[in-house]
């Protein structure tokens, strides 16, 4: 998704496909005003000095109220004086993976430090009963 900017954020350019993700129109996101309106006030530096910003994460709501977590690059145009450009990538997918799989690792660990302790006994009415973190960790009780 590509945007641009004048110095002030005020767009000069929206990418159709930025309704794709976000679900609004064109016109919807030039009426918002500037860059600081669709992406927060805190977003970016003003970036006036021309400097750039390399993958800055953000997480923006969409016009439906769902969140997505942007990789944004900022940069001046040197070609079209006053111009910034936005270049944001949807990295939801990614992050929704990442936090599952640190989810996932942690459980794993849970298990690994509590094995030693998992202590089960075997009652006269055949059911197994299990004390220690194991059934925390398993969400049920056996």
């Amino acid at each position: 998704m590509v945007l641009l900017t004048d110095r002030e954020g005020k767009f000069t350019f929206v990418s159709p496909t930025f309704s794709t993700v976000f679900g609004y129109s064109v016109g919807e996101v030039k009426a918002m005003g500037n860059i600081y309106n669709l992406l927060g006030k805190d977003c970016f530096s003003r970036n006036r000095e021309g400097g750039e910003i390399c993958n800055r994460e953000l997480v923006v709501t969409d016009k439906y109220n769902r969140q997505h977590y942007l990789l944004v690059n900022v940069k001046m145009i040197p070609s079209r004086e006053n111009t910034i450009l936005f270049a944001a990538r949807d990295i939801t997918t990614i992050k929704i993976f990442q936090k599952e799989k640190e989810a996932l690792q942690q459980r794993n660990q849970l298990l690994v430090n509590t094995i030693g302790q998992i202590i089960y006994e075997y009652s006269p009415d055949k059911k197994l009963q299990w004390e220690g973190a194991y059934s925390d960790l398993l969400g049920y009780t056996l």
